[in-house]
Protein backbone atom coordinates (compact mmCIF):
# COMPACT_ATOMS: atom_id res chain seq x y z
CA UNK A 1 0.00 0.00 0.00
CA UNK A 2 1.60 3.38 -1.07
CA UNK A 3 1.69 6.59 1.16
CA UNK A 4 -0.36 8.40 -1.37
CA UNK A 5 -2.88 5.89 -1.96
CA UNK A 6 -3.49 6.46 2.14
CA UNK A 7 -3.58 10.14 1.49
CA UNK A 8 -6.33 9.99 -0.75
CA UNK A 9 -8.54 7.28 1.13
CA UNK A 10 -8.24 9.82 4.05
CA UNK A 11 -11.13 12.32 3.10
CA UNK A 12 -11.80 14.46 6.40
CA UNK A 13 -12.54 17.69 7.34
CA UNK A 14 -10.83 18.44 10.30
CA UNK A 15 -7.31 19.95 10.18
CA UNK A 16 -4.53 17.32 9.53
CA UNK A 17 -2.53 18.02 12.63
CA UNK A 18 -3.86 16.07 15.13
CA UNK A 19 -4.20 17.42 18.66
CA UNK A 20 -2.57 17.23 21.52
CA UNK A 21 -2.39 16.51 24.58
CA UNK A 22 -4.11 13.05 26.25
CA UNK A 23 -7.46 11.68 25.11
CA UNK A 24 -9.85 9.98 28.03
CA UNK A 25 -11.74 6.91 28.75
CA UNK A 26 -14.39 8.78 30.02
CA UNK A 27 -14.61 6.73 32.70
CA UNK A 28 -12.99 9.23 35.77
CA UNK A 29 -12.16 6.61 37.96
CA UNK A 30 -9.62 5.30 35.37
CA UNK A 31 -9.06 8.79 33.74
CA UNK A 32 -8.25 10.25 37.04
CA UNK A 33 -5.40 7.77 37.47
CA UNK A 34 -4.11 8.06 34.17
CA UNK A 35 -3.62 12.07 34.79
CA UNK A 36 -6.42 12.21 31.98
CA UNK A 37 -5.94 9.54 30.11
CA UNK A 38 -3.64 8.22 27.38
CA UNK A 39 -0.90 10.32 25.31
CA UNK A 40 -1.92 11.29 21.68
CA UNK A 41 1.14 10.67 19.13
CA UNK A 42 2.37 7.40 21.51
CA UNK A 43 2.68 3.28 20.95
CA UNK A 44 -0.14 2.10 23.20
CA UNK A 45 0.22 -1.98 23.18
CA UNK A 46 -2.99 -4.72 24.29
CA UNK A 47 -1.56 -8.38 25.22
CA UNK A 48 -4.84 -10.46 24.51
CA UNK A 49 -4.92 -12.62 28.24
CA UNK A 50 -5.66 -15.86 26.57
CA UNK A 51 -6.07 -16.85 22.63
CA UNK A 52 -9.80 -16.56 23.46
CA UNK A 53 -9.34 -13.16 24.40
CA UNK A 54 -7.77 -11.71 21.25
CA UNK A 55 -11.12 -10.47 19.96
CA UNK A 56 -11.64 -9.06 23.36
CA UNK A 57 -8.28 -6.94 22.36
CA UNK A 58 -9.15 -6.07 19.34
CA UNK A 59 -12.06 -4.84 20.19
CA UNK A 60 -11.02 -2.43 22.96
CA UNK A 61 -8.03 -1.16 21.14
CA UNK A 62 -11.19 -0.16 18.22
CA UNK A 63 -12.94 1.49 20.87
CA UNK A 64 -9.84 3.27 22.38
CA UNK A 65 -9.10 4.14 19.00
CA UNK A 66 -12.20 6.19 18.52
CA UNK A 67 -12.18 7.96 21.82
CA UNK A 68 -8.91 9.43 20.11
CA UNK A 69 -9.96 9.72 16.91
CA UNK A 70 -13.23 11.42 16.99
CA UNK A 71 -14.46 12.48 13.23
CA UNK A 72 -10.84 11.11 12.00
CA UNK A 73 -10.30 8.31 9.93
CA UNK A 74 -8.88 5.33 11.60
CA UNK A 75 -6.75 3.04 9.54
CA UNK A 76 -7.17 -0.58 10.94
CA UNK A 77 -4.05 -3.56 9.90
CA UNK A 78 -4.46 -7.21 10.30
CA UNK A 79 -2.02 -9.48 9.68
CA UNK A 80 -3.67 -12.28 7.37
CA UNK A 81 -2.78 -15.40 10.31
CA UNK A 82 -4.84 -12.90 12.46
CA UNK A 83 -8.39 -13.26 10.26
CA UNK A 84 -6.82 -17.38 9.73
CA UNK A 85 -7.11 -17.60 13.84
CA UNK A 86 -10.09 -15.15 14.70
CA UNK A 87 -12.44 -15.14 11.72
CA UNK A 88 -12.49 -11.66 9.64
CA UNK A 89 -13.91 -8.39 10.69
CA UNK A 90 -17.59 -8.45 10.80
CA UNK A 91 -19.55 -5.00 10.00
CA UNK A 92 -22.88 -5.62 11.61
CA UNK A 93 -20.51 -5.90 15.03
CA UNK A 94 -18.74 -3.22 14.36
CA UNK A 95 -21.82 -1.11 13.89
CA UNK A 96 -22.85 -2.28 17.01
CA UNK A 97 -19.81 -0.96 19.10
CA UNK A 98 -20.75 2.35 17.55
CA UNK A 99 -18.03 2.36 14.86
CA UNK A 100 -18.64 4.61 11.54
CA UNK A 101 -17.67 2.07 8.97
CA UNK A 102 -17.31 5.16 6.47
CA UNK A 103 -14.08 6.42 8.82
CA UNK A 104 -12.31 2.36 9.06
CA UNK A 105 -9.12 1.91 6.49
CA UNK A 106 -8.82 -1.92 6.84
CA UNK A 107 -6.14 -3.50 5.37
CA UNK A 108 -4.68 -7.24 4.92
CA UNK A 109 -1.16 -7.36 6.14
CA UNK A 110 0.53 -10.65 4.85
CA UNK A 111 2.83 -10.75 7.96
CA UNK A 112 4.74 -8.83 10.69
CA UNK A 113 6.47 -6.97 8.27
CA UNK A 114 4.15 -5.63 6.24
CA UNK A 115 2.28 -4.95 9.11
CA UNK A 116 5.12 -2.88 10.69
CA UNK A 117 5.15 -1.11 6.92
CA UNK A 118 1.30 0.07 7.02
CA UNK A 119 1.67 0.98 10.61
CA UNK A 120 4.55 3.41 9.91
CA UNK A 121 2.74 4.47 6.81
CA UNK A 122 -0.57 5.10 8.45
CA UNK A 123 1.23 7.15 11.48
CA UNK A 124 2.91 9.21 9.13
CA UNK A 125 -0.82 10.51 7.53
CA UNK A 126 -1.28 13.21 9.67
CA UNK A 127 -5.25 13.16 8.95
CA UNK A 128 -5.98 9.76 10.51
CA UNK A 129 -7.03 10.25 14.09
CA UNK A 130 -5.40 7.03 15.34
CA UNK A 131 -3.81 3.18 14.01
CA UNK A 132 -5.06 -0.07 14.87
CA UNK A 133 -2.02 -2.67 14.50
CA UNK A 134 -2.47 -6.57 15.48
CA UNK A 135 -0.35 -9.39 15.16
CA UNK A 136 -0.42 -13.09 16.19
CA UNK A 137 1.88 -14.90 17.80
CA UNK A 138 5.93 -13.99 18.51
CA UNK A 139 7.91 -12.59 15.50
CA UNK A 140 11.70 -11.58 14.87
CA UNK A 141 10.80 -8.32 13.93
CA UNK A 142 8.11 -6.99 16.42
CA UNK A 143 11.57 -5.62 18.28
CA UNK A 144 12.50 -2.72 20.31
CA UNK A 145 13.77 -1.32 17.54
CA UNK A 146 10.81 -1.52 15.59
CA UNK A 147 8.26 -0.15 18.06
CA UNK A 148 10.72 2.66 18.43
CA UNK A 149 10.13 3.48 15.32
CA UNK A 150 6.78 3.52 15.87
CA UNK A 151 7.08 5.70 18.38
CA UNK A 152 8.89 8.28 16.90
CA UNK A 153 6.54 8.02 13.66
CA UNK A 154 3.67 8.57 16.35
CA UNK A 155 5.31 11.41 18.51
CA UNK A 156 5.90 13.34 15.18
CA UNK A 157 2.61 12.90 13.74
CA UNK A 158 0.39 13.27 16.78
CA UNK A 159 -1.95 10.38 16.10
CA UNK A 160 -1.88 7.64 18.84
CA UNK A 161 -1.41 3.36 17.55
CA UNK A 162 -2.69 0.85 19.75
CA UNK A 163 -0.46 -2.61 18.81
CA UNK A 164 -2.68 -5.58 19.57
CA UNK A 165 -0.53 -8.49 20.44
CA UNK A 166 -2.03 -12.14 20.71
CA UNK A 167 -0.46 -15.86 21.09
CA UNK A 168 2.73 -14.47 22.95
CA UNK A 169 3.64 -12.85 25.87
CA UNK A 170 5.35 -8.96 26.44
CA UNK A 171 8.92 -8.25 25.68
CA UNK A 172 10.56 -5.10 24.98
CA UNK A 173 9.45 -2.29 24.29
CA UNK A 174 9.10 1.72 23.89
CA UNK A 175 5.60 2.01 23.95
CA UNK A 176 3.85 4.48 26.55
CA UNK A 177 1.83 2.10 27.86
CA UNK A 178 1.32 -1.78 28.07
CA UNK A 179 -2.17 -3.26 28.87
CA UNK A 180 -3.73 -7.20 29.75
CA UNK A 181 -7.46 -7.73 28.28
CA UNK A 182 -9.34 -10.40 28.97
CA UNK A 183 -13.38 -10.62 28.38
CA UNK A 184 -15.85 -11.04 31.29
CA UNK A 185 -19.38 -12.23 31.07
CA UNK A 186 -21.92 -9.44 30.09
CA UNK A 187 -25.21 -9.10 31.95
CA UNK A 188 -28.39 -8.90 30.20
CA UNK A 189 -30.49 -5.74 29.99
CA UNK A 190 -33.55 -5.03 32.10
CA UNK A 191 -35.57 -7.00 28.96
CA UNK A 192 -32.90 -9.84 28.68
CA UNK A 193 -31.63 -8.57 25.56
CA UNK A 194 -27.44 -8.64 25.36
CA UNK A 195 -25.75 -6.27 27.44
CA UNK A 196 -22.94 -4.32 26.86
CA UNK A 197 -19.38 -5.64 26.45
CA UNK A 198 -17.32 -6.12 29.50
CA UNK A 199 -14.04 -7.03 29.89
CA UNK A 200 -10.94 -6.52 32.61
CA UNK A 201 -8.37 -3.87 32.04
CA UNK A 202 -4.65 -4.28 33.42
CA UNK A 203 -2.27 -1.92 33.27
CA UNK A 204 1.04 -3.40 32.99
CA UNK A 205 3.61 -0.84 32.57
CA UNK A 206 3.27 3.24 31.71
CA UNK A 207 6.59 5.04 30.86
CA UNK A 208 4.84 8.45 33.07
CA UNK A 209 5.16 6.42 36.32
CA UNK A 210 1.51 5.12 36.88
CA UNK A 211 1.76 1.93 38.54
CA UNK A 212 0.22 -1.31 37.78
CA UNK A 213 -3.87 -1.29 37.98
CA UNK A 214 -6.73 -2.88 37.19
CA UNK A 215 -10.53 -2.39 36.14
CA UNK A 216 -13.39 -4.07 35.28
CA UNK A 217 -14.99 -2.39 32.26
CA UNK A 218 -18.17 -2.04 29.90
CA UNK A 219 -18.16 -0.24 26.71
CA UNK A 220 -20.97 2.20 26.39
CA UNK A 221 -22.17 2.58 22.74
CA UNK A 222 -24.61 4.81 22.98
CA UNK A 223 -22.31 7.39 25.11
CA UNK A 224 -19.05 6.30 23.27
CA UNK A 225 -17.10 6.18 26.41
CA UNK A 226 -16.06 3.48 29.19
CA UNK A 227 -17.81 2.71 32.21
CA UNK A 228 -16.09 0.97 35.18
CA UNK A 229 -18.04 -2.06 36.74
CA UNK A 230 -19.29 -1.86 40.00
CA UNK A 231 -22.98 -3.80 41.08
CA UNK A 232 -25.45 -4.75 38.52
CA UNK A 233 -28.49 -6.76 38.73
CA UNK A 234 -29.43 -9.91 37.24
CA UNK A 235 -27.44 -12.66 36.26
CA UNK A 236 -24.82 -12.64 33.78
CA UNK A 237 -25.12 -14.13 30.15
CA UNK A 238 -23.78 -17.91 30.46
CA UNK A 239 -21.09 -17.02 27.79
CA UNK A 240 -18.29 -14.74 27.61
CA UNK A 241 -19.33 -11.46 25.34
CA UNK A 242 -16.78 -12.33 22.26
CA UNK A 243 -16.04 -16.04 22.02
CA UNK A 244 -13.78 -17.49 19.01
CA UNK A 245 -14.97 -20.45 16.96
CA UNK A 246 -12.96 -23.48 17.55
CA UNK A 247 -13.27 -24.90 14.00
CA UNK A 248 -12.58 -21.52 12.31
CA UNK A 249 -16.11 -22.08 10.57
CA UNK A 250 -16.14 -18.13 10.68
CA UNK A 251 -12.16 -17.83 8.96
CA UNK A 252 -14.11 -19.39 5.92
CA UNK A 253 -15.15 -16.40 4.00
CA UNK A 254 -13.94 -12.38 4.60
CA UNK A 255 -17.54 -9.99 5.64
CA UNK A 256 -17.99 -7.72 3.06
CA UNK A 257 -15.85 -4.82 4.08
CA UNK A 258 -13.25 -3.76 1.86
CA UNK A 259 -9.99 -4.66 2.55
CA UNK A 260 -6.57 -3.45 1.25
CA UNK A 261 -4.02 -5.74 0.52
CA UNK A 262 -0.37 -5.08 2.04
CA UNK A 263 2.62 -7.25 1.32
Amino acid sequence: MRQQNLERLVQVREPRRAAAGVFSFGAEDVDAVLGGGLARGAVHELYAASHADGLCASGVALTLAMRAAGQRSILLARQDFWNSETGWVYGPGLSEVGADLSRLIFVRAKDAEAGLRVAEQGLSCRALGAVVAAFWGRSPLLTLTASRRLSLAAAQSGVPIFVVRSGTAPGPSAAETRWLVQSQPSFHTVDHAPGRPAFALSLLRHRGGVGECSWRLEWDRDKQCFDVRRSWPGAALPRRVVSVPNDGAFAQEPSRIEWLRAG
